[in-house]
């Protein structure tokens, strides 16, 4: 007895200096969801943390009873896969890559250490703490041009109540003292879903018929549209009395974590009220054949599977630390680049007076070429030697991103055939045609998906994440001139494209 004391005791404290070590590596992932607990990314992290633990505690007793057998192969494949994924997102910048990357490790350790029986009881557990990373921000964007104007119609209706004089047109509202326009982060698409995944959560702790779990799923859904509008509605209230640069209140408790917090209170609400007038109680059922069963445990594959999860944890912190992509410099000065193209002549300007030109680019080139005819081109080059968190080139354009984009066909005599991006673009100066593109490594992008998985396969393949965003832009001032204005600028960009990607490619070999 002493003995399987002693040996218990040991594999107590390995099993903790693991979850110390897998912490360290995963550090980066784990720290994003404390970092900002009022953003509206990770304003809920605490609460689907303790979610997710309390999930996990409700199988206390089948976690007891289950065999332990270290799933030796699958497990580490698993493991192999988060490291993957998390090196993937810190050579290229991508949190939400490092996020992903800490939910698989975490399944893959379990099934690793403990057998695919520990991980069928927790996987639901587990799952849910994908809700602690903004994924659903990139998998359902295409809803929040829906979701964005509805906010605004909600918010506007509330002002009109408190007799504020206002003007809405689909996602902007118009007030004496300010203009708010519900963006792309404010439609709480994030929140919604989070709101939605824990109607779930309670309706299984709570009921047993489906029909009250979709009570509290539709909850979620409704309760979070509705909040938003609400939210909106504070904003343009709040600085009404309290000033513009307070925008979102103290401690930003407009942000979009205020819809998250409001719907988790209504859906506990509906909770309780459903509970007042129907007092069934919900039983666990339990087998008695596996409450009674022995539990059975492989002690030599166990500390074998502890040897395997030490290795991948230090090699994945290894490789990180020696094979982090290095910067990657132009030669040539931004003033060489070539001022005239065909019947083009251009020059140099400090300042295209535009907010995509603001980003932390190393290098940039603004040109502004005229031809006979009086037309008018703006070039802008951004360059980054390497990319890193808040500096990735898939973020630039912010502005013209934001818009509805579509694909252009370029044919290159020399060069072959580009695919880019064009839109119509609101300035300040009036309305503006951009076409833009990325260059990743002499490779023409216009999907910036595209070029971030470029960069993620250069950042392994040759230890570089060097990339440049390219915006031609060409103002309209008449519809009827806007066919004819669109084929010059197309044959501008069919000349000016390959001397771009050969100035791009005149880089310097040492970092």
């Amino acid at each position: 007895m002493n003995i399987l004391s002693h040996s218990i005791k040991r594999e107590t404290i390995q099993l903790s200096i693991l979850i110390l070590v897998f912490s360290f590596v995963y550090l980066v992932p784990i720290s994003l969801i404390f970092r900002n607990p009022f953003s509206h990314h990770f304003s809920h992290g605490i609460l689907i943390l303790g979610i997710s633990a309390y999930m996990v505690w409700t199988k206390k007793d089948r976690l007891r009873q289950a065999e332990i057998r270290p799933g030796l192969i699958m497990g580490s494949f698993v493991a192999l896969i988060a490291s993957i994924t998390m090196t993937a997102g810190a050579f290229s910048g991508t949190p939400l890559l490092e996020g992903i990357s800490l939910v698989i490790g975490i399944f893959g350790m379990v099934w690793l250490l403990f057998g695919s029986s520990i991980l069928r009881i927790v996987a639901i557990p587990i799952s849910f703490l994908i809700f602690l990373f903004p994924i659903f921000d990139k998998l359902f964007r295409g809803y929040t041009d829906h979701l964005q104007p509805i906010a605004a119609f909600i918010g506007s209706a509330l002002l009109q109540m408190t007799g504020m004089p206002i003007l809405q047109h689909g996602k902007l509202i118009q007030l004496p003292h300010i203009a708010l326009a519900v963006g792309e982060a404010c439609s709480g698409v994030n929140h919604m879903i989070a709101l939605m995944t824990l109607g779930v959560f309670l309706g299984y702790v709570t009921e047993t018929r489906w029909f009250t779990k979709l009570i509290f799923v539709v909850m979620g859904l409704v309760v979070g549209i509705i909040a938003n509008g609400i939210r909106v509605a504070l904003i343009g209230i709040w600085t009404k009395y309290f000033g513009v640069e307070s925008f979102h209140g103290p401690f930003d408790i407009f942000y979009s974590s205020f819809v998250f917090f409001v719907g988790l209170v209504a859906i506990i609400f509906v909770r309780f009220v459903l509970l007042k007038h129907n007092r069934e109680k919900t039983t666990v059922n339990r087998n008695p054949d596996e409450t009674n069963s022995k539990v059975r445990s492989d002690r030599k594959y166990f500390h074998l599977s502890l040897i395997i999860a030490a290795i991948i944890l230090a090699s994945t912190w290894t490789y990180q630390a020696l094979a982090r992509p290095l910067p990657f410099h132009l030669r040539q000065s931004p003033d060489e680049f070539t001022l005239n193209v065909k019947n083009w002549k251009g020059k140099s300007v400090d300042t295209l007076q535009e907010p995509y030109e603001i980003g932390n680019f190393d290098t940039k080139v603004k040109r502004v070429y005229y031809d006979q005819s009086g037309n008018q081109i703006e070039l802008f080059i951004g360059y980054l030697i390497s990319q890193k968190q808040g500096e990735n080139i898939d973020h630039y354009p912010y502005a013209i991103n934001q818009n509805d984009t579509s694909p252009v066909q370029i044919q290159s005599n020399s060069s072959g055939i580009f695919r880019i991006r064009n839109t119509i673009y609101q300035s300040r100066d009036g309305v503006k045609q951009v076409y833009f593109w990325y260059d990743i490594n002499g490779r023409v992008i216009g999907d910036r998906y595209r070029a971030k998985l470029a960069t993620i396969m250069d950042a392994f393949l040759k230890r570089r994440t060097n990339a440049a965003v390219i915006i031609l832009s060409t103002n309209i001032k008449e519809k009827s001139q806007g066919r004819e204005r669109e084929n010059t600028t197309l044959q501008f960009i069919k000349t000016i494209l390959p001397l771009v990607q050969s100035s791009l490619s005149n880089l310097n070999e040492e970092s």
